[in-house]
């Protein structure tokens, strides 16, 4: 399992967009406008890709109207995470280095994070584990303790089968703690299937069911 493209809290998702909905006739100025369906285009694009394509296109004509870099490096990563749903590995890869470029010129280091983590994420579904893991790594070197990388940390972990019982542990640490201060339940779940994978591998299945049941 790899977690992708999520970037700060999921749980009630729904709720999210329905706000963000709501707030958008009243956005008055052009780059809160653009911020904001940007902001529905992310949120959509693990409920509904064609919403998410539809207002990741949206901002992106757009940011480019009124030359907003950062609308239009952020609607880039929205069209990119729908590519890479539809399997449009090679697409999302090139489209993903013009948006961690933008970022990088807008020293935006939290997205500069996000978007080396997701392609990670696609040369792992290319079956280029080498690269996927290195660009984990990368991320992690930087020190950072902001939501995103409670997902590179699992996503690390659970896509490194050389990983030892204790590296793994001390993943699985590192992502809950950080979960924790975000409330990322998503994440959260993820640990328990972690911890799950583990106690079955040690044999213990009883205390493998107790656990993945609890969050």
């Amino acid at each position: 399992m790899i977690l992708p493209f999520c970037y700060g809290e999921v749980q009630g998702q729904s709720n999210l967009i329905n706000a963000e909905r709501q707030k958008l006739p009243y956005v008055k100025d052009s780059i809160g406008y653009i911020n904001s369906i940007n902001r529905l285009g992310m949120l959509y694009h693990m409920k509904d890709v064609d919403s998410s394509l539809y207002y990741g296109m949206m901002a992106k004509d757009l940011a480019s109207r009124i030359q907003y870099p950062k609308g239009k490096a952020d609607a880039d990563n929205v069209i990119t995470s729908v590519l890479y749903i539809r399997g449009m590995y090679q697409e999302s890869l090139q489209r993903y280095t013009h948006a961690l470029s933008a970022y990088k010129a807008q020293k935006d280091t939290p997205n500069v994070s996000q978007v080396t983590m997701n392609m990670g994420n696609v040369y792992l579904s290319l079956d280029d584990a080498k690269k996927g893991l290195e660009l984990f790594r990368q991320v992690m070197r930087t020190g950072r303790r902001d939501s995103i990388m409670s997902l590179v940390y699992a996503n690390y972990c659970m896509s490194n089968p050389d990983l030892s019982d204790d590296s793994i542990a001390y993943y699985i640490n590192k992502t809950r703690e950080i979960a924790n201060i975000y409330k990322d339940h998503r994440v959260l779940i993820a640990v328990k299937e972690l911890e799950f994978d583990q106690l079955l591998k040690k044999g213990d299945s009883t205390r493998s069911w107790n656990r993945t049941f609890y969050v």
